[in-house]
């Protein structure tokens, strides 16, 4: 992801208090000291082949949809069209997890929680279905009343936040009943990339409207970033 400039002001793409200025916290600074080529202490060695090939019939080349997730439990998530594979990267082998065909709707997004337990499958009609790994069973459903769920992200502690093509972004605490925790509208644009970062403090959003918000975790209740990032170009992977 290259970063073409940086600010640490907060301007609503839609209304509110342009004038209120929020400064970027330490650890968020140190992150952006860590994403520097030129404080990079090692040079990174990139193979130049594949271990592994896949035919991957029906991927779908969107480029703001993230279809494609690895598991700390060593599977790999492959959606194409309306139907979930999970790959077994020790042995290669590929099983059929979910046929959606019923639903007619594509899947346009997957992310393992970060124990490898649960998958959160997002669809083009706004729907978000949360299935165990082992058993294939699904626990919970939601419903962001908007199509096209194009990123998902997982905190360790169940919380799960995703994105969709209309800039808003949904964060529910998958352990209450009611689940809902806030929901933002601080994109213009389809919301592209999602990640809990820095053990689960903050919230990174990345959008189409070439903007990266950053969301704690404290204050993702109010729904205000605490800082922002202009950039040249559409977020598309965090």
């Amino acid at each position: 992801m290259n970063v073409g400039t940086a600010r640490n002001q907060y301007l609503p793409p839609h209304g509110g208090n342009r004038n209120r200025a929020a400064n970027i916290p330490e650890t968020i600074r140190q992150f952006n000291k860590s994403i520097d080529p030129s404080n990079s202490e090692v040079n990174r060695v990139y193979p130049t082949s594949s271990d592994h090939y896949l035919n991957g019939l029906g991927l779908v080349t969107k480029y703001y949809y993230n279809i494609i997730d690895w598991s700390p439990k060593n599977f790999i998530a492959v959606a194409l069209l309306e139907k979930v594979f999970i790959i077994n990267v020790a042995t290669t082998g590929a099983d059929l997890f979910k046929d959606f065909n019923s639903n007619t709707y594509v899947v346009t997004s997957l992310k393992f929680s970060k124990d490898g337990a649960l998958l959160a499958v997002g669809f083009e009609n706004g729907f978000m279905h949360i299935f165990t790994v082992d058993t294939k069973q699904l626990v919970r459903k939601f419903n962001a009343e908007v199509r096209g769920i194009g990123s998902v992200a997982w905190t360790s502690g169940g919380l799960l936040s995703y994105g969709n093509c209309n800039g808003r972004i949904q964060t529910h605490d998958t352990r209450q009943h009611v689940s809902l925790l806030s929901e933002t509208r601080h994109h213009g644009n389809k919301v592209c990339a999602l990640n809990w970062v820095c053990n689960d403090k903050y919230l990174v959003s990345g959008s189409s409207d070439y903007i990266v918000n950053v969301y704690s975790k404290d204050t993702i209740i109010r729904q205000d970033p605490v800082c922002f990032y202009l950039l040249f170009i559409a977020v598309t992977f965090i």
